[in-house]
């Protein structure tokens, strides 16, 4: 019995998906039509007039609050989450509201889907808005990986936050408790949206209620069937993508001559069953998520049919047509793409914070680690100490490396360069700017530094750096970056010879309105047209902190200027690699791997 419960979900999410396979071909096109052509370019529109009115070109983590202070572009970001929650509404109940109906084989008309549209539309016009924007925050994690959506598959937790967390004990302990609660709490909410969907009366918040009570009773066995089905699209997934490598692989082996030529017809190929596999893994999970409500609330469900649809010609030569004049269009393109493209090793290695896998993060050990590797630069960071003078050091309290709960500015250079610092098994001294500098030019590196403001510095702060850097001949040959604008704009002031960066954390929108010479930017934040408008300004754009191979391949790809990353070894065997012996099958391979992040 037990194994009846963990397969009717699964055997009526394969059969009805595959039953009215032509109904959810038409939706899925329908939507992402609707979504390229209506829903984005609104988007994009009420979010450029939500910047207009308050002065700026994006929106980054130092001006969100401008925002906030004028009216006019408050009402247009409310404006902008409405319709946000919006689409994500109309996307959720359509397809819901389709699987709802197949699955009670009842008879389905748009007119009855706008209707109910409508009708349930009138919620997010209420105090219940809160409980639909909570339950979408939560259901996000897992939603987006099994409901593909627009919106949502494009959300995630920035890595530098994730980062920061997970070097302390309490922040990975913190962190993974985090994602445990809150994929527990997703599928507690799985069902939600199907029971609000197709419930009369049933309030978002009700629909919460019973989604928790269900999952209460079938949480074990709905977690196998969401896993097999997870597990079994997975397995698909990467047979797909094996074989529209092999044809690559045997050209690249044998025909060298014609690789870049299959190496396009083979990616055009994946593009588009990846596509077709994409969107049927949402309805195979919607169908699921529906069958594990029904099979909850105990509706009565009809057997399922034992006949076959009717057939129609007319829709099957309307997508034979759409799908060859894809083809020829997509292949094209990516034909030329791979004869005309090649990689030229441009992109600067910079090594984070020295290399920190042989050393304490801003050690020296750290920064003679790095050295083999040959960086282009080694970024540190360095505050002011409580007698003006500078020590290199990240973190504004000495407790997670030193274990003393001390601020950096409330101390001497002279006491914090007696501190023992700690991590991964590797101790060392905390060093003043001076002794780092001097360690740098005694092994032929040159710096990023990294100036972080605690709000205790002098009102000399920036002359005394610069003397620093006079005193050691090296003003000319570093880089100097900061969080903090006015630390940039009043070293730009100055006229400095070093080259002055801008680091934004988030930006969303166009490139930041900045004067700096180069932008530092987290991965969060990278899009291509960012690096096309820092170009077009005369500036640099650097990506920090890519630490997976398949990042750092991903950013020198595409030419950015600079990486900052922890891993310099991996870093420089990439590097080498795209440089001297870049195939066309990992070429595709790294095409395909693209597309699924």
């Amino acid at each position: 019995m037990q194994a009846a419960k963990i397969t009717w979900p699964l055997r009526q999410s394969f059969f009805y998906t595959r039953y009215f396979l032509r109904d959810y071909l038409k939706i899925i096109l329908l939507i992402q039509g609707l979504f390229l052509l209506i829903c984005l370019p609104t988007l994009t529109f009420l979010f450029r007039y939500t910047l207009r009115f308050a002065g700026l070109s994006s929106l980054t983590n130092s001006n969100f609050w401008q925002i906030l202070q004028d009216p006019i572009s408050l009402f247009f970001l409310l404006l902008t989450i409405l319709f946000l929650l919006f689409v994500i509404y109309i996307e959720y109940t359509t397809i819901f509201f389709l699987t709802y109906h197949h699955q009670m084989q009842l008879p389905f008309t748009w007119k009855k889907f706008v209707q109910q549209l409508v009708r349930k539309a009138k919620f997010l016009f209420s105090f219940q808005l809160f409980f639909f924007l909570l339950y979408f925050i939560l259901i996000i994690p897992l939603a987006g990986h099994l409901l593909s959506n627009s919106i949502s598959d494009n959300i995630q937790l920035p890595n530098f936050i994730t980062e920061e967390l997970l070097k302390s004990t309490r922040g990975q302990l913190v962190y993974y408790g985090m994602l445990v609660l809150i994929f527990i709490l997703n599928l507690f909410f799985l069902l939600t949206m199907p029971i609000f969907v197709n419930r009369e009366k049933q309030t978002i918040f009700q629909s919460i209620a019973e989604s928790f009570y269900i999952m209460r009773r079938h949480f074990f066995t709905s977690f196998l069937s969401i896993a097999f089905l997870t597990l079994l699209l997975s397995l698909i997934t990467l047979l797909v993508t094996f074989i529209c490598l092999v044809p690559t692989v045997i050209a690249d082996t044998y025909f060298n001559q014609s690789a870049p030529f299959i190496a396009g017809l083979s990616l055009t190929v994946a593009e588009g069953l990846l596509f077709i596999l994409i969107g049927l893994s949402t309805v195979l999970f919607a169908q699921l998520v529906t069958a594990i409500w029904l099979q909850g609330s105990n509706l009565s469900v009809p057997t399922r049919p034992q006949t076959k649809q009717t057939s129609q010609k007319k829709f099957r030569r309307t997508i034979l047509t759409i799908a060859s004049l894809s083809f020829v269009f997509f292949a094209s393109a990516n034909i030329f793409y791979m004869y005309e493209v090649t990689y030229t090793p441009h992109t600067k290695i910079i090594a984070h914070r020295g290399y920190v896998v042989k050393g304490v993060e801003n050690t020296i050990p750290a920064l003679i680690a790095a050295k083999p590797y040959h960086p282009a630069y080694i970024e540190m960071d360095i505050q002011q100490t409580k007698d003006k003078q500078f020590v290199v050091i990240h973190d504004f309290n000495l407790r997670r490396l030193a274990g003393i709960n001390k601020d950096v500015a409330d101390m001497t250079l002279a006491e914090l360069t007696k501190v023992t610092v700690s991590a991964e098994g590797h101790t060392a001294k905390i060093p003043s700017l001076d002794e780092y500098i001097e360690a740098a030019k005694e092994n032929n590196l040159r710096l990023l530094i990294e100036i972080k403001p605690h709000g205790k510095e002098s009102a000399d702060m920036l002359d005394r750096f610069v003397e620093v850097l006079q005193k050691h001949h090296v003003e000319n040959e570093y880089m100097v970056q900061s969080l903090d604008k006015q630390v940039v704009d009043g070293l730009l002031a100055r006229n400095v010879p070093f080259k002055v960066g801008y680091i934004v954390p988030f930006n969303i929108g166009s490139l930041v309105d900045t004067k700096a010479h180069f932008l530092v930017i987290e991965e969060f934040s990278y899009r291509d047209r960012l690096l096309e408008q820092a170009h077009q300004k005369g500036m640099d754009l650097f990506v920090w902190t890519p630490n997976t191979k398949e990042a750092i391949s991903r950013y020198m790809r595409a030419d950015v200027d600079a990486i900052i990353t922890d891993e310099l070894r991996t870093a420089e065997q990439v590097s080498t690699h795209l440089a001297d012996n870049y195939s066309f099958t990992e070429r595709l391979g790294d095409m395909l791997t693209d597309m699924f992040d």
